[in-house]
């Protein structure tokens, strides 16, 4: 069963697509190109792969509108609903529409749990909805391919929208890690086997929760951000409870626990290199605007990291990174202007105040670092 998850995996989507492409190759005198007549063949490539790429952002819609589904039955309240790049968040009561993303996942439905915190509070159904919501659109796309007459344009996308459903539901119902991040239905293994996971998830959506309503996490209870001593640290949610703590640390000024902290979690399994490299990008940060040591900005700052910060170029804290870097480190001012006027824009549509707040105040420190460094 292990190895059999391990394939599934690896392979998964692999799998899929050469499932999609024989169930659509099987279609008696099926000729994808004839149905277009004389139309170019680059049109309706751009054409077929544009209807794809819509199908797909369809079913992570409706993937995470299943977490909202089930969530809003097992009591929590939306915080807040990304597609790809583009995010629903909850500000004053009303819900706008802003820019964010984060490398690796699709998608997110990001809601508060019912409150207070106990043992048995409600956690399968929201984790398990958005791959039922798939498979119920797998069955109500197979009645209509089993018992509706159609033709073969539509046939052949609706196998498709089938096939990108099913694929969704089992590389996220499946408990697997995909390139190090843990799906639904690993999270739920881990909740069902240990309390601490399961209190570690109902903090980390309740402090999420309290954050994108304003409150700093440094402003937050600190036995919100504490596990027991027996849980286990390799699990993906108490590694990410400690993020949280790390980034609460940072945010009070104990740099140096912080700091120590921080190394201690880049070598931990539970973390994605994702988080991994949100740790990098603050310890380098905070060694330009202290210490500022050759060596150790060059370890940190490296080809892997640069190449990260240019994918995270829509966070404004990869702008400010780059500020500090060019005003203090390498004393271009040209670039440390380019690097301002791109935070600036990217803190437009930003979705989180408490963060906008916090790298207006840094940009004053960087500026009063490097104006006390030229004195």
């Amino acid at each position: 069963m292990v190895k059999m998850k391990k394939l599934i995996s690896k392979y998964g989507l692999y799998v899929v697509s050469l499932v999609l492409g024989g169930i659509i190759g099987s279609l008696d005198n099926f000729d994808v190109w004839t149905m277009f007549g004389d139309t170019p063949f680059l049109l309706v490539l751009f054409a077929l792969l544009g209807v794809m790429y819509l199908l797909i952002l369809l079913n992570i819609f409706i993937h995470e509108a299943g977490h909202y589904f089930f969530g809003r039955i097992s009591g929590y309240t939306l915080v807040s609903f990304r597609v790809k790049k583009w995010i629903f968040i909850k500000e004053d009561g009303k819900i706008v529409l802003k820019r964010f993303n984060v490398p690796g996942i699709s998608g997110q439905c990001l809601m508060m749990p019912p409150q207070p915190f106990r043992e048995d509070f409600p956690y399968k159904l929201y984790n398990h909805g958005g791959w039922i919501f798939n498979l119920i659109t797998v069955a109500i796309l197979s009645v209509f391919l089993l018992f509706v007459p159609m033709g073969l344009e539509l046939t052949a996308l609706l196998y498709f929208f089938a096939l990108t459903a099913l694929s969704f539901a089992l590389t996220s119902g499946i408990p697997m890690k995909t390139h190090g991040y843990p799906n639904d239905g690993y999270d739920i293994r881990s909740m069902k086997k240990s309390a601490d996971c399961r209190k570690a998830f109902y903090m980390q959506m309740h402090i999420h929760g309290v954050f994108v309503s304003g409150v700093r996490l440094e402003d937050m209870p600190e036995e919100w951000f504490h596990h027991s001593e027996s849980a286990d640290s390799s699990e993906p949610l108490i590694a990410t409870l400690d993020e949280f703590r790390c980034s609460r640390e940072f945010g009070k000024g104990e740099t140096e626990e912080a700091t120590r902290f921080a190394y201690e979690l880049i070598q931990r399994s539970g973390l994605v290199e994702f988080q991994k490299n949100e740790l990098r990008c603050v310890l380098l940060f905070n060694e330009v605007l202290s210490e500022c040591r050759p060596e150790v900005i060059h370890s940190l700052y490296t080809k892997p990291l640069q190449k990260y910060i240019q994918r995270t170029s829509y966070m404004p804290a990869r702008h400010r990174l780059t500020y500090a870097l060019e005003k203090i480190y390498y004393r271009d001012d040209e670039k440390a202007s380019k690097a301002k006027k791109k935070l600036e824009r990217t803190l437009k549509t930003f979705p989180y105040r408490v963060e906008i707040e916090v790298e207006k105040k840094a940009m004053d420190e960087i500026d009063e670092r490097a104006n006390g460094q030229r004195a």
